[in-house]
């Protein structure tokens, strides 16, 4: 259930668009959007303001959707219950037979799945399809179908579930929908018992999904490995429950680490092995995240293990929890339908309460508006006769005196400040010009010097490599001609950069260890922010191959979730000529660029060489 409600959510995130003209309600609902799925929390404050600032009845519509979504993501079941239910009532008396009207029922049902009771849900869904045109809605009707089945799944109608997702399939378009239907269709071949055909669905699912990064992954892993382990197959089960394990430890899917560690169990349990059997259930109960019917089916496994063993007090304990925890199920469900009547009683009452208050409020405010106006205008009248009376023909003098002086003042002003930025921008410029002129055309430079001196015999190719490394000179002298704008450098992959600066140091015959722990996220950096990280990789490089005379050259690159860390290590001959204190501008302009990065530098002399450690934090202030 935890994975319908995140596929639902997910797909009406992104069916939300906003106008171009935004105002204050769009501005708010746009960082209500942003937050309430990531950070329910933050996302309150500006939901309720999102309420206060609602004055047509589709934003009074719009606040009270992001209501539900907010304190469902919160965990407010109260609070959740009123206002996917005040939500729904406000669609049907303003918006029936609309998009809006079908959503708030899709919505009411996917939010209300644990909350309300299944005779409720079920009733809105049939009111809705009854009168829905396919042809127009034809993705909420093939949702609403979808709901249908899981609620009918869950309340044992097998048949009929199935009916409703087979109904479903191909009304809904989306990324996900094959996965999705293939994971429901196995859910009712389990329930069957047809373990084979369930088999068959969920390699279809995997056929469609995204394994590195999708939380839809580990769930079919979780159902998969159970179909194993009923089909006895035991070297499968292992290998794709543990797999899920894996998976969530390392994408941070937690909520479903508990049911694999059970399934996992089911498997020592095949297997007849008491000692796995009890550290399964152990790791399962630790994972769990408050699933009351997992934690009921593992008590439950906790007993016939216990009972297994002969262990009469541990087994008489479990089957005190487990019936406890059984109960409180059975009550949950009974008290599903009592709450939802008193929700729904309570919310007519309220809306009646409200109503009357607003009635009062309307009228109480047009009084003082009409009181307001009446003093305002009278007081404006009483203020112009004076003023033409008494003081029209000195105050416009005073005026032009005023207006004159206060312009000339403003003119100065202006001028002075166009004076100061001016020089501001100069200096930029050259300060600017100076450190490219060294990071780019200096070191290609000192580059081409190197191939010349260090080629023994100039043959076709190195004249050739030769006469492309001068055009790419007059391209660079070019360039600063149009504001020095680097487009090649973030046209290139940063890997692909990097392994390229090794290939220039490999080609001077030194070795070069590389380790680059990087992903194509940090493509998608600030282009000023990729731009530095080169030059000052490239600066390193240059410094080394001029001046270290190394030959070896260690280069690391990596990241975690704050920082990209480089460690630049070479076996040269150090700075010992030169104190950490007392750099040339290669090193200052490295300094620059880190400092500009607001990060952190450290240069340390080796007993032979030099180590160059810089951490570049991802998000700047």
């Amino acid at each position: 259930m935890k994975f319908i409600k995140l596929f639902l959510l997910l797909f009406f995130h992104s069916s939300i668009l906003l106008s171009q003209k935004q105002t204050d309600f769009e501005k708010v609902q746009k960082r209500v959007q942003k937050n309430y799925f990531t950070e329910p929390k933050a996302a309150l404050k500006d939901v309720i303001l999102l309420k206060k600032l609602a004055k047509t009845n589709s934003e009074k519509n719009t606040a009270y959707q992001y209501l539900g979504y907010v304190h469902n993501f919160l965990g407010n079941t109260d609070s959740t219950r009123f206002y996917i239910q005040t939500r729904l009532n406000f669609a049907k008396k303003h918006f029936k037979n609309t998009k809006d009207y079908y959503q708030a029922i899709i919505d009411y049902s996917n939010q209300g799945m644990e909350i309300i009771d299944s005779y409720v849900l079920i009733k809105e869904l049939t009111e809705g399809l009854s009168d829905i045109n396919e042809q127009k809605f034809p993705k909420e009707k093939g949702l609403m179908f979808m709901l249908l089945g899981d609620i009918l799944l869950r309340d044992g109608e097998v048949d009929k579930a199935n009916n409703y997702f087979d109904k479903s399939f191909g009304l809904i378009t989306g990324k996900l929908v094959k996965v999705d239907y293939y994971v429901r269709k196995s859910s009712v071949s389990i329930k069957k018992q047809n373990y084979t055909e369930s088999k068959g669905f969920l390699l279809n699912a995997l056929n469609y999904v995204d394994k590195k990064h999708s939380y839809a992954y580990p769930i079919i892993l979780n159902k998969l490995g159970y179909t194993y382990v009923m089909l006895k197959d035991t070297k499968k089960a292992k290998e794709t429950l543990l797999e899920s394990v894996n998976f969530q430890n390392k994408n941070g899917f937690n909520n479903l680490t508990s049911e694999a560690y059970l399934n996992l169990y089911y498997l020592a349990k095949l297997q007849n092995n008491p000692i796995l059997e009890k550290d399964y259930l152990t790791k399962a109960l630790e994972t769990n995240q408050d699933d009351i019917y997992l934690k009921k089916d593992i008590y439950l496994g906790f007993k016939t293990h216990y009972s297994k063993l002969g262990d009469l007090e541990n087994e008489n304990n479990y089957s005190i929890k487990f019936n406890k925890l059984n109960d409180s199920i059975l009550n949950l469900e009974r008290g599903k339908l009592k709450t939802d009547i008193e929700s729904r009683f309570q919310l007519k009452e309220s809306i009646k309460e409200i109503s009357h208050k607003e009635n009062i409020i309307k009228k109480d405010a047009r009084i003082k508006v009409l009181y307001g106006l009446g003093i305002g205008l009278l007081f404006l009248l009483i203020v112009i006769l004076l003023l033409i009376y008494f003081y029209k023909i000195s105050i416009q003098k005073k005026l032009r005196k005023s207006q004159k002086k206060l312009h000339e003042e403003e003119l100065k002003l202006m001028q002075e400040d166009q004076r100061k930025e001016i020089i501001k921008e100069k200096f930029n410029e050259r300060k600017k010009l100076s450190m490219e002129l060294h990071d780019g055309i200096a070191n290609e430079i000192g580059s081409l010097k190197l191939n010349i001196s260090n080629d023994s015999e100039l043959n076709n190719e190195n004249l050739d490599a030769i006469l492309s490394k001068i055009d790419k000179l007059y391209n660079d002298v070019r360039n600063f001609s149009h504001e020095l704008d680097p487009e090649n450098i973030t046209e290139v992959e940063f890997s692909q950069l990097v392994n390229n600066l090794c290939s220039l140091i490999e080609r001077k015959g030194i070795k070069t260890n590389k380790k680059l722990l990087i992903t194509k996220d940090i493509d998608s950096l600030d282009e000023a922010v990729l731009i530095n990280l080169y030059r000052i990789l490239q600066e390193i490089i240059n410094n080394i191959i001029k001046h270290a005379k190394a030959t070896e050259v260690q280069l690391e690159i990596y990241e975690d979730d704050e920082e990209l860390i480089f460690f630049v290590k070479d076996n040269g001959v150090g700075l010992v000529n030169k104190p950490i204190g007392k750099t040339g501008i290669g090193l200052n302009n490295i300094k620059k660029r880190v400092e500009f990065l607001q990060g952190t530098y450290e240069f340390t002399n080796l007993e032979n060489g030099t180590s160059i450690l810089i951490k570049i934090p991802k998000k700047t202030k």
